[in-house]
């Protein structure tokens, strides 16, 4: 009789481990239901530190240079420009989908230079993850 009772003893039953599997589901449905969502939010965020390093940068060359870079590439590989006293950035800085922003000078006010991403799509125009960016967003409605 102590054998039969040390048998069932010995491992678990196909519906504690189906109980068990359940929960466990469940448990991470909810997990990953509350970060959905978060990842376009952190994306804002990225985009919009990485604009103020480059704004940053482009201060910082303006006021060396009482110019603004036609390139981006200026900001780090130097120029014959008086007053040059960069880099002002180590790298190019690329955007969360591995990409690198894109620098326009245009020479117009308030801002003469655009920064900008297009996305996870990489093409212009999109919404969600692969909605563009632009620092020019923040003039006209203050932000993303």
């Amino acid at each position: 009789m102590q054998r039969r009772r040390r048998r069932r003893q010995a491992g678990f039953t196909l519906v504690e481990l189906m109980v068990v599997v359940v929960i466990i589901g469940i448990l991470a449905g909810v997990v990953v239901g509350s970060f959905a969502g978060r990842q376009e939010a952190a994306y804002d965020v990225r985009v919009k530190s990485d604009f103020k390093v480059i704004e940053d940068a482009i201060s910082f060359f303006k006021m060396d240079t009482q110019q603004y870079p036609e390139t981006i590439e200026e900001l780090m590989i130097g120029s014959d420009i008086d007053g040059w006293k960069g880099p002002y950035l180590k790298r190019p800085p690329k955007d969360p989908w591995g990409e690198l922003y894109i620098y326009e000078y245009t020479g117009e006010a308030p801002i003469p230079y655009e920064l900008k991403t297009f996305g996870a799509d990489k093409t212009e125009g999109g919404e969600g993850d692969n909605k563009d960016y632009s620092n020019l967003d923040f003039l006209e409605g203050g932000g993303f």
